[in-house]
């Protein structure tokens, strides 16, 4: 007969990647993420990864995301807000795209087109 294979899905939520980056060597930091991120995978968890903007040096930003399946950055610019997302599968701008929110939704509409993503 046929067997049916059921994985548990996990979720982790790492916050914050920059307090580690401030009293910590940075290598050291993704040599642990280039673990823990294995270990995730193995387990078929889903992780997130919080880095704060403007304390880090680019390079250690540019390091850190290449231990990272994907990206999504936010930014506040004019009073408007924006997001883009790096990596992740089949991403086809990495254009900054504008957004709105409320407490309870976020609102992408009107912001690029939905060929950007599939």
């Amino acid at each position: 007969g046929s067997e049916m294979c059921i994985r548990d899905s996990h979720k982790m939520v790492f916050f914050s990647v920059s307090t580690l980056l401030t009293y910590i060597e940075p290598l050291a930091i993704f040599r642990f993420f280039q673990v823990l991120n294995a270990k995730n995978k193995r387990n078929n968890a889903t992780s997130i990864y919080i880095v704060d903007t403007g304390m880090h040096k680019e390079s250690d930003i540019q390091t850190l995301k290449h231990t990272m399946n994907g990206f999504i950055e936010f930014k506040l610019d004019d009073l408007k807000y924006y997001l883009r997302v790096e990596g992740g599968g089949d991403v086809m701008s990495r254009a900054w795209i504008e957004y709105t929110f409320t407490d309870k939704s976020l609102d992408l509409r009107g912001s690029f087109s939905l060929d950007h993503i599939r």
